[in-house]
Parts: structure tokens; sequence; C-alpha cells
């Protein structure tokens, strides 16, 4: 938001949930704080933020990113092999990550919840305190929620996605900015 404010980029790329099917990501670009604020918290579902690069390729705008530790990686590879990136890239921006579980994850939190996909209206993997809540919000309106302890500690982290497992980056040592 506040690269956004400050006029040093034009644009956010961020994962937020997708508003078709709220446990699953989507890639966004974004343009205002308000927007960046809306898509903000823990996404504990796959995500491809890089997979937006070739169709900003020739967008003059001037971007932060937002990602996982190996995506900044990734995407610091990519701006070392193609210098002229380099002024289109002003932020990389990474949190600490302890891996990214498969959808499978996802589904087995539903199970656990006890609501079927179908009846999801809106679905947050952390929030509304620290650490925050599981919560799954159903088309009627009806409030199911687990504690991070039971969606991360015995749901969540049993279906990390292989790689995530052997990564030796959970800190985002190539971002300009970690939190």
């Amino acid at each position: 938001c506040w690269l956004l404010e400050r006029g040093h980029c034009d644009a956010v790329i961020q994962t937020g949930a997708d508003p078709e099917q709220p446990m699953q990501n989507r890639t966004k670009i974004l343009t205002t704080p308000l927007e960046v604020s809306e898509n903000a918290g823990s996404r504990y579902a796959p995500s491809s933020p890089l997979s937006i690069i070739r169709m900003i390729e020739n967008d003059p705008r001037r971007f932060a990113f937002v990602g996982k530790p190996c995506d900044i990686a990734a995407l610091r590879k990519l701006i070392s092999l193609r210098p002229e990136l380099q002024s289109r890239f002003v932020s990389l921006i990474s949190f600490f990550c302890a891996g990214v579980p498969s959808q499978k994850g996802t589904e087995a939190l539903l199970n656990r919840l006890r609501i079927p996909a179908k009846d999801v209206a809106t679905f947050q993997y952390r929030g509304n305190g620290w650490p925050g809540m599981t919560r799954a919000v159903s088309n009627e309106g009806r409030i199911y929620e687990l504690t991070y302890n039971e969606a991360w500690g015995r749901v969540l982290n049993k279906h990390l996605q292989a790689r995530c497992k052997i990564c030796a980056d959970g800190s985002g040592e190539a971002a300009d900015i970690v939190c």
C-alpha cells in the first residue's frame, strides 16, 4: 500500500482468493491500496504468481511483487538473466514460509469443518486475531471455524507439497522485504 500511495510503483502483483472458488488462489494485478488490503492475508493453497509475467512483459508499469520465497528467488533469477526487467520490479516482497499444502489440504479442512465446497461463499485460512481462525462462511451465512492449531497443526501441514519439504529458503533471502 505504501509503495502505491507514494508512487514508487504503479501496481502490485499479489495472490488473493479466487472470487469464483474461494478456497483457491488467483494472481492479481492491483492498482489501489484498497485492492491490496482486500487481498491481504494467508493463503494456504497452491499459487503461481509468476504465471502472470509473460502477460506483463510489454506492460510499461512498475510493479511490486508479493510471493513465496521460491517465487521471489525465481523472479530474482529471471531479472538477472533479463536486466531490462530490473526497473520494472521495484520491490520484491515475501513472507516466512513453512510450505504450501496441496489443494487436498483445503479439501481435508472442509471435511473437518463439515461443509461441502459448493456451499462455501467465503473462505479465510487465517484472520480475525492472531494467529486467527480458519473460517468458512456458507452461502446461507453460517460460520464454520477451526483454530490455527487445528487447521495448520492437524490438517494442512500433513498435505505439504513435496518441493516444500526440501526447501532451503523459508525466510525469503532473495526478497527486498520479508514479513
